[in-house]
C-alpha cells in the first residue's frame, strides 16, 4: 500500500498542478500550494504514535548497512533504471503533449489514466505478492512497463499517448511494490528500515537523474531523443531484471523473512 500511494500521489501531481496553473496563470500560488501540503504531510506524520520498543543494549558497529543496504546492491541498481525512466516522462509529458501533439487543454487525461493503470494493477498484483509470486509480479510489471514505454516513443499520436499511459501504469503498479517486498526479504527483521529507505533513495536517485538528463535531451536533441533514451533505459532495467536481478533475489533472499 505504501508503494501503491507514493506512485498514485507522482501520478496524479502533475495533474492537479497543470490545472492549478491553468486557473490561475501563476507559479507563486502553485508553490504555496505545494508549501501547504507539504505542511499538512507534516502534521500527519506528527500525530502518529509509535508503540515503545525495547532498547537494544548491545551497540552494533557502524557499517554501511546500517544506511544502505548492500546485500540489495544489484537491486538498487535495478530501481534506479525504471525511476530514471519514470523522471524522464512525468516531467517532460506536458511539454511534449502541447508542443507534439497538439494537447492544449493540458495532460490531465494521461495522468488520470497513469493512476488508473497504477490503482488496477495493486487490486489484480496483490494476491500475486500474498502468494509469493513476487518474481513473477515483477517480471510481468517491467515487460508491460516496456511495452509503454516504447509505445510512447514509437509513435506520435493521441491513441498511442493515452494506451502508453495505461500500460506504464500498469506496470509500474506490479513493479514498484514487487520490488519493495524483495528488498525488504533480504533484510534482517532489524534491517527493514534500511531496505524500505534503499529502494526509495534509489528510486529518487533515479528519478533526479532522469529529469536532469531528460531536460539536457529536449533542450540540445528534442523529444525523440528524450523518449527513446527513456525507452532504451526501461529496456536495458528489464533485461537487467530479467537475466541477473531475478537470480539475484532468489539467492539471497533470508527463509522466514
Amino acid at each position: 500500500y505504501y508503494g501503491l500511494s507514493n506512485n498514485l500521489a507522482m501520478a496524479v501531481s502533475p495533474t492537479v498542478g497543470i490545472a492549478v496553473y491553468h486557473a490561475t496563470g501563476s507559479f507563486v500560488v502553485l508553490f504555496w500550494i505545494a508549501f501547504v501540503l507539504a505542511m499538512a504531510g507534516f502534521a500527519c506524520v506528527s500525530t502518529i504514535n509509535l508503540s515503545p520498543r525495547a532498547v537494544v543494549r548491545k551497540k552494533m558497529p557502524v557499517s554501511l548497512d546500517r544506511f544502505f543496504l548492500t546485500r540489495a546492491w544489484l537491486m538498487a541498481i535495478n530501481i534506479a533504471f525504471f525511476g530514471l525512466c519514470w523522471g524522464i516522462m512525468s516531467n517532460y509529458v506536458a511539454l511534449y503533449g502541447k508542443q507534439v501533439l497538439g494537447i492544449t487543454d493540458g495532460t490531465g487525461l494521461f495522468f488520470a489514466l497513469l493512476s488508473i493503470g497504477l490503482f488496477t494493477a495493486r487490486l489484480h498484483g496483490g494476491s500475486a505478492l500474498r502468494n509469493g509470486r513476487i518474481v513473477q509480479s515483477c517480471a510481468m510489471g517491467t515487460i508491460v512497463s516496456l511495452a509503454g514505454y516504447m509505445l510512447f516513443a514509437a509513435f506520435q499520436h493521441q491513441w498511442a499517448f493515452y494506451a502508453a499511459a495505461l500500460l506504464i501504469g500498469l506496470g509500474n503498479g506490479h513493479m514498484y511494490p514487487a520490488f519493495l517486498n524483495m528488498f525488504v526479504k533480504v533484510a534482517r527483521h532489524d534491517q527493514r528500515g534500511t531496505a524500505n529507505s534503499s529502494i526509495l533513495t534509489s528510486w529518487d536517485m533515479g528519478m533526479g537523474l532522469g529529469i536532469l538528463l531528460g531536460g539536457v535531451l529536449a533542450e540540445y536533441s528534442g523529444f525523440d531523443a528524450t523518449f527513446w533514451t527513456m525507452a532504451f533505459m526501461q529496456l536495458a532495467g528489464t533485461l537487467l531484471f530479467l537475466f541477473f536481478t531475478k537470480n539475484f533475489f532468489l539467492g539471497r533472499q533470508l527463509a522466514g523473512e
